[in-house]
């Protein structure tokens, strides 16, 4: 701060305030992060490397926020374009982030809100997958089986098989046992 306020002409003054924000950012303080990244971007526009970052560096901010589509229509308003893809690619991150920290409540969370911020999901059946899975391991069966239920209506994917026995066992134990033998014959009759 003390370099910002006594050099403001300086030729590496934007570095600094992507620096600045950065630091806010790893304090997980993204108002303040914010401030310095805008500033980069609105009172420095040639500074190209600076500007760079300080884009990337705001989709931290909004997902400290919790709102990364809100990113991308912040991105929108400043006339950048984001392909579907990137953004399907981006919110799909925090699902497999959460997944690969074991944190069952965080992954439903970020898959739900991936299901609900993108039009056509490219990895829609493994977000059901993943949440039919998480709800299944904390024993609430009914919303496991919803989503079991999704996938094994799709039956050309990586978890028709396993969707089709676990929907089969939450049946079971249930005691619906018609239905239970359709998902148990379903599964039977698939070839590995």
């Amino acid at each position: 701060m003390k370099f910002i306020d006594e050099y403001p002409n300086n030729n590496l003054i934007s570095k600094a305030y992507v620096e600045v924000g950065s630091i806010y950012l790893k304090e997980q303080n993204h108002e303040e992060a914010e401030k310095f990244l805008l500033t980069v971007m609105d009172n420095y526009p040639d500074a190209e490397q600076e500007n760079q970052l300080a884009t990337e560096l705001m989709m931290e901010v909004y997902n400290l926020r919790g709102d990364l589509t809100g990113y991308y229509d912040w991105l929108s308003s400043r006339g950048i374009d984001v392909s579907i893809q990137e953004k399907d690619s981006t919110l799909w991150r925090s699902v497999v982030l959460a997944r690969d920290n074991g944190d069952c409540k965080k992954q439903i969370e970020k898959a739900s809100y991936y299901l609900d911020n993108i039009e056509e999901p490219i990895r829609e059946i493994s977000a059901h997958y993943f949440m039919a899975n998480c709800y299944y391991s904390e024993d609430k069966k009914t919303q496991a089986l919803f989503h079991y239920d999704f996938i094994s209506a799709k039956p050309n994917n990586n978890y028709y098989i396993e969707a089709l026995r676990y929907a089969g066992k939450i049946t079971y134990d249930a005691k619906d046992f018609k239905k239970s033998l359709a998902y148990f014959s379903s599964s039977r009759r698939c070839k590995y």
